[in-house]
Formats: structure tokens, C-alpha cells, sequence
């Protein structure tokens, strides 16, 4: 009788509304892709014989219907788990109730019950190797815009050529682990490469942002209402246009990607940022480099290949 036995009771995945509801924590408020999570409680009693526990586990510790019970170990199978239980003194409902009730099922007063709630997480490798990585974007209040992204994600920018993330290598400003730290300037050290993985490729983003920005100039979102109000347009986007314009030339031209990204007019630039044309020149101006940027690049694409995979 004064043996411990220990039981593992878990809901069937069905049924497993506890661990559907931390599943979804993982995924959608700390952005772990993970495709599974499990919520097993186990307890641990003491003072009652083999007949009593078998008895017990069916009509106290289980519902037969919707769960399934493991005796002693339970199989991680390389997973990870760890487990949630009560500190001595603190009272657990929980193991009260079932201690209650083993109490009234044998007649022994000395039924011990512990509880606890193990949590099994897939193992390290299943969550770095997920086929659904991870990317979301981070509004901040004054409508800033950060992207977390997903390793394999963050690689595929890259390939894809977009300057919103290529020039991320050519920044002095960043905070990065000791742990990775090597990692990263290995990627440095080969910006230059990277930045011209596929020009094809890189030419085409460029096309393709600009007529993004082309596009917001005059379009009222919420966010830049007081902005249309009081130019008609928002200059940020004619900016972002001129300055593509300048880079795009430039890019192709064989300049450095590091010297193409620091603009040849910046007082000017900024000048336009601030709201520098009336509406009418604005999209004079606008016109002029967007066509421009089009012959351009579609001059450019038209006699190279695209190499990238």
C-alpha cells in the first residue's frame, strides 16, 4: 500500500481543448511554428491497491470515453516536456478532490494524490525544420512597420532581390546575439554577391516597388488622411519613387549596391519628403520617373537573363 503508482491521463486530440488553446498561444501571440502541442496531467497516488487504481483511473482520474491513460512512463519519443506542478504547502484542488474521492471508493483514510501538468513540446529540430515558417509585421503606434521573419523566409528576400531587405546587409545600425554573430558576417562579407545574387530579379523588385509607390501617392489610407488634407498627396511615396529612380540607374550602371543606396541629392530628396511641389508639379514629376523607371528596366531585363532559382 505504500507503493506510488503513476498515471498519465491525455484528452484524445479531439477533445484536447486545452492543448488546442496553447497551440494557438505558440503560433499566433509568440510566433513558434509548431504543429503540435500536448497537455497531459499526471498524478501520482499513493495508499491503494491494484484492484482500487484500476477502478479509480476509470470513474476518478479519466473520462474512458474521451481519454487515454498510460501507467508509469509515458513515451516522449525524443520530444521535449516539462512539467507544471504545485509547490509544497500550496493547496491543489485538483489532488484534494481525487484524494476525496479514492477515500470514499476504498475506505482508507491515508490516500495520497499529487498532481501535475506536463506539457510536451515537438523536439528542437521538428520546430527549426517546420514547413510553415513564420513571418508577421509589428505596427508600431506611429505606424512603423517591423517584419519578423522566419530564417529560411528572411533568406528567400534575398534570393527574391528585394532592396527593403537587402539593405538590411549594408546598415551600420543593428543588434545581433554573440551566438549568431559569425553567422552574420559571414553574409557581410558576401553583401556584395548577395546584392547582386540575380539583377534580373533585383531590376524587376525595383520596377515593382516603384509602382507600389507610384500608386500610394494620392491614395487616401486612414493613416496618412491629415497628409492628403494638406498637400493633396503624400510626399513620402513621391520621395520613395525619385529616389528608386536615382538607384535603379545607378544600380545598373555597375555602381557599388553600398554607394547606390546612399542618394546623390539628399538635401533635395528630403526637400520633396517634406512637401516641396504643389499637387500638380508633384505628378508631373511622378509621371516623369515613372516612366522613366519602365523604360528603364524593361530595357534592362529585355537583354539579360534571369538566373536565380
Amino acid at each position: 500500500m505504500n507503493k506510488v503508482y503513476r498515471i498519465y491521463v491525455e484528452k484524445r486530440k479531439e477533445y484536447a481543448v486545452e492543448a488546442a488553446e496553447l497551440l494557438n498561444n505558440l503560433k499566433n501571440q509568440l510566433k513558434i511554428a509548431v504543429d503540435e502541442v500536448k497537455v497531459v496531467h499526471r498524478y501520482d497516488v499513493q495508499g491503494v491497491n491494484c484492484q482500487a487504481l484500476q477502478d479509480g483511473i476509470s470513474i476518478i482520474l479519466s473520462e474512458p470515453m474521451v481519454d487515454d491513460v498510460v501507467l508509469e512512463d509515458y513515451p516522449l519519443d525524443d520530444k521535449k516536456a516539462f512539467a507544471i506542478e504545485y509547490l509544497p504547502g500550496q493547496y491543489d484542488q485538483r489532488a484534494d478532490a481525487c484524494e476525496q474521492c479514492f477515500q470514499l471508493l476504498t475506505g482508507e483514510k491515508n490516500v495520497k494524490v499529487k498532481c501535475a501538468k506536463l506539457i510536451v513540446l515537438p523536439k528542437f529540430e521538428d520546430i527549426v525544420f517546420n514547413k510553415q515558417p513564420v513571418s508577421t509585421t509589428h505596427i508600431r503606434e506611429n505606424d512603423e512597420h517591423i517584419d519578423f521573419k522566419d530564417l529560411r523566409l528572411y533568406i528567400q528576400t534575398f534570393r527574391k532581390q528585394n532592396i527593403n531587405f537587402l539593405e538590411i546587409l549594408f546598415t551600420d545600425f543593428k543588434i545581433i546575439s554573440n551566438e549568431y554573430e559569425k553567422f552574420w558576417n559571414v553574409l557581410i562579407k558576401n553583401r556584395e554577391a548577395i546584392a547582386r545574387y540575380n539583377p534580373y530579379q533585383a531590376v524587376k523588385a525595383m520596377k515593382g516597388h516603384a509602382m507600389e509607390k507610384y500608386q500610394k501617392m494620392e491614395h487616401p489610407y486612414p493613416t496618412k488622411k491629415d497628409v492628403i488634407e494638406k498637400f493633396g498627396y503624400d510626399p513620402k511615396q513621391l520621395h520613395h519613387l525619385l529616389r528608386i529612380e536615382e538607384y535603379l540607374g545607378r544600380y545598373i550602371d555597375g555602381e557599388k549596391y553600398a554607394d547606390c543606396l546612399r542618394p546623390l541629392r539628399p538635401e533635395y530628396l528630403i526637400n520633396v519628403k517634406q512637401g516641396y511641389y504643389d499637387l500638380e508639379t508633384a505628378r508631373i514629376v511622378a509621371n516623369s520617373a515613372m516612366n522613366n523607371i519602365i523604360r528603364v528596366s524593361d530595357a534592362y531585363t529585355d537583354r539579360i537573363e534571369n538566373v536565380g532559382n
